[in-house]
């Protein structure tokens, strides 16, 4: 029973004294509105009973005409409250999701800015990085763990005298004579398993002919992961030249103190 009367109850009383007064304003204007297409006009309304009992109702009106005459009304009165729960239930949901929607769009932006700052932190960091690699005055190269060169900086290319198309075409075995090539992979598989490489000297070609030169190779990694090798190369020409001359001098040296009559020798101060 919508309005919680029986039925004979209900016959004879006015429709209005059914509604609250809200409702019954809007029932004068529905009634104005009432017209010959046979279509119904409906209001839904908010009841309250004695009880403090909140339903809703939804009242349909349509009139019945005789030519230009209107006869009678025809009124149907549908119990909504369950339907209006289960809007109201949606509309809640529906607006916790929104602020839920709004609050992980807030900390997504916030998480994306963060991301381009640190994007853009360490492509100046690359830019700093790679005008160093470019402008050293040392040999620096990258490999990868077969040997095969994949970048180079200009004193590399000026060392080989070769473009960067060029030198990434290159393999360490085609400047390592035959003899450091062992010493070489021996060092990497030392890197590998988490050692510690200290600068060490080797010989590498250069215009056709051996020279001395001092390695410092370090891991470079990918994902967690080895993938590559960077190497400062050093020409130590010019130290061995000194070495050798020092060498040169104190044999002659030693040969003319040999050829001394006279004991000689020489005291510490």
């Amino acid at each position: 029973m919508i309005w919680k009367q029986p039925a004979d109850k209900l016959v004879g009383q006015n429709l209005s004294s059914l509604l609250d007064n809200k409702s019954q304003t809007v029932l004068k204007d529905l009634l104005s509105r009432i017209s010959r297409q046979n279509s119904f006009i409906q209001h839904e309304y908010r009841d309250m009973d004695a009880s403090g009992e909140i339903s809703w109702r939804r009242l349909r009106l349509r009139g019945k005409f005789d030519g230009n005459e209107l006869r009678y009304i025809q009124a149907v009165a549908s119990d909504i409250t369950n339907e209006m729960n289960w809007k109201r239930v949606v509309e809640e949901q529906r607006h916790t999701f929104k602020q839920q929607l709004q609050a992980q769009t807030s900390q997504l932006i916030e998480v994306n800015d963060r991301l381009l700052m640190e994007i853009k932190e360490r492509q100046e960091i690359e830019k700093d990085y790679r005008d160093l690699f470019d402008n050293a005055n040392d040999i620096i190269y990258i490999r990868d763990l077969q040997g095969k060169v994949i970048s180079v900086n200009r004193a590399g290319q000026r060392y080989w005298n070769r473009t960067i198309d060029e030198v990434q075409k290159m393999n360490i075995k085609d400047v390592l004579p035959s003899e450091y090539l062992s010493v070489v992979e021996e060092k990497t598989a030392l890197l590998l398993s988490g050692q510690t490489v200290k600068p060490y000297e080797v010989e590498i070609i250069k215009d056709g002919a051996a020279a001395p030169v001092e390695i410092s190779p370090r891991l470079i990694y990918k994902r967690g992961r080895p993938y590559a090798v960077q190497v400062i190369v050093r020409d130590i020409t010019e130290r061995k030249e000194k070495e050798r001359a020092i060498l040169e001098s104190r044999q002659k040296l030693s040969d003319i103190i040999g050829f001394l009559p006279d004991p000689t020798f020489a005291i510490d101060k």
